[in-house]
């Protein structure tokens, strides 16, 4: 835990071995042991445990239960020595991450249905892959009432309008002198009988 206090996490990261699985650091931990190897997969717990005045300066570090991503059925236990900022603690979490640190050993808890065993790693800290944060969408500025109803209303009267004057019948043209009404003066007359001495 020193040597992990005392080197930057690119330098770390660097030095790993690179993606091991969880079958490789299960099945064959003597291989790793002491090597710095690199897994991934869901962070779902995390705990902060204090401990003690020792010569390292060491106050504190964290316990993280991560589920990796080729055996999500089964966990990993990693002993980080800080969190990314930002990073919660608890027992509902479901935060992707990597993490670079030293094997230990296969490290033996009480589940619910039996004892068994995990992996388990010392890190300096984890590689957070942060999900983006989501903004909930600003409610849209809404209108009084009575304003969207006027609104409605002079949009229906000015349509009405438009269709009226589109569709109403055309009056034909009158001409601007007043009308001659000889020809009815002459359908009054009687007729003059015929000049036959001539």
């Amino acid at each position: 835990m020193d040597i992990l206090n005392r080197t930057d996490s690119e330098t770390l990261r660097q030095a790993s071995l690179g993606p091991v699985s969880y079958a490789q650091l299960f099945r064959q931990p003597n291989q790793y042991r002491g090597r710095l190897v690199t897994v991934s997969g869901v962070v779902r717990r995390v705990s902060r445990v204090e401990l003690p005045s020792n010569d390292f300066g060491i106050k504190q570090y964290y316990q993280v239960w991560l589920w990796p991503s080729d055996n999500p059925s089964a966990p990993m236990v990693i002993y980080c020595l800080r969190l990314p900022q930002g990073f919660s603690t608890g027992m509902e979490l479901a935060e992707q991450a990597a993490v670079t640190g030293y094997f230990f050993k296969r490290w033996a808890y009480q589940a619910n249905d039996a004892l068994r065993a995990a992996p388990e790693l010392l890190a300096r800290t984890l590689q957070w892959e942060q999900r983006p944060v989501m903004t909930p969408p600003q409610a849209a500025e809404t209108w009084p009432l009575p304003l969207v109803v006027g609104v409605a209303a002079v949009a229906a009267l000015l349509a009405a309008g438009i269709v009226y004057l589109r569709t109403r019948p055309t009056r034909p043209e009158l001409p601007d002198r007043p009308p001659n009404f000889d020809a009815l003066y002459k359908m009054d007359q009687p007729e003059q009988p015929a000049d036959t001495h001539g």
